[in-house]
């Protein structure tokens, strides 16, 4: 079968997102980034082999030489908030013109206000909120979007309501879903690599604090009958902390 560059590269980066769920995967990618680097130095940089992993596989793969190839041959690819916002204005634009409305040129102008609690831009918030990552912000926007229709369709509002632009209120109500569609989605990633990531939000969820000591988080575990060793309380420690 014939494979372009583009769908080459797609292909590996669909495998490569999948293959840490195991354990043993973990063995093949630290084979493949290995002989990536050797075949570079082989081939004096003619051929360069790029291997495409996200930051959190990276750091459990064992590597002799982890630290040298994320400083020498590593590149760390990240949004920008202008480019975030190109995007996302990109997005809601090209749905715009389908529907014969005018592009989006500011987010903000989406919004009935400029400015949120503690004075924050709307566009401000959803960045911090989604944390710059792209898919997370339009989740959340979409679930915006859904909270206003629920209001629309609301079968015991007397008065139909009808609204001009996005409602900052309106995040507000979509924040509780969205917070619950993201512990999900964390759960997913890192069940196999922290098989007690379920225990351990519980366990915070019943402190109902976002600030929390060692000893608090252990009598919380406790509390959902967990025993846990010193050593196994640093490593969730150090997780979060990742």
């Amino acid at each position: 079968m014939f494979l372009s560059r583009h769908d080459a590269v797609s292909w590996c980066v669909w495998i490569l997102d999948r293959l840490h769920k195991t354990l043993i995967s973990l063995k093949v990618l630290t084979g493949l980034v290995a002989a990536s680097d050797t075949l570079t130095a082989k081939y004096d940089g003619m051929i360069r082999p790029l291997v495409f992993l996200r930051e959190d596989i990276f750091s459990v793969l064992p590597l002799n030489d982890a630290n040298k190839l994320r400083e020498d041959c590593g590149a760390l690819l990240k949004w920008e908030r202008v480019d975030l916002f190109k995007l996302l204005l990109r997005r809601l634009s090209y749905y715009a013109n389908q529907k014969g409305i005018n592009s989006v040129t500011e987010l903000d102008t989406l919004f009935d206000k400029k400015e949120m609690r503690q004075r924050t831009k709307p566009s401000n918030y959803l960045l911090k909120r989604s944390m710059m990552r792209p898919r997370d912000m339009i989740c959340l926007m979409n679930r915006t979007i859904e909270a206003m229709k629920d209001s629309v369709n609301d079968p015991f509002e007397e008065t139909p309501v009808e609204y001009d632009n996005l409602t900052v209120e309106a995040i507000y109500t979509a924040e509780p879903g969205y917070s619950e569609w993201l512990k999900q989605e964390l759960l997913d990633e890192w069940s196999v690599q922290h098989p007690r990531i379920k225990q351990l939000f519980d366990a915070i969820q019943n402190h109902a604090s976002t600030q929390f000591t060692r000893g608090e988080l252990e009598e919380q575990l406790k509390n959902l009958s967990i025993e846990v060793t010193q050593s196994e309380l640093l490593k969730d420690l150090r997780f979060f902390i990742f």
